[in-house]
């Protein structure tokens, strides 16, 4: 069995939008994973992990006065 997904790329943006706005988004892609199996003596290679996309992203208001920002 694989220990782990292997990554095939991953990208991170952050940055400002319209002066007050933080935005950052963050994506990655893994690899499909294979374990070789063996069953009563007959071996094989299964599938154990897909080929997988993840991300995420973020959006955060600054109030003025460095008040608290809001984010989501």
């Amino acid at each position: 069995m694989p220990v782990g997904a292997h990554i095939l790329g991953a990208l991170k943006l952050t940055g400002k939008v319209r002066g007050s706005w933080n935005v950052g988004a963050l994506s990655a892609v893994t690899a499909r994973e294979t374990a070789q199996l063996d069953t009563v003596g007959v071996q094989f290679r299964k599938e154990v992990e897909p080929l997988a996309y993840y991300g995420v992203f973020r959006v955060q208001k600054e109030f003025p006065d460095g008040r608290q920002g809001w984010g989501s």
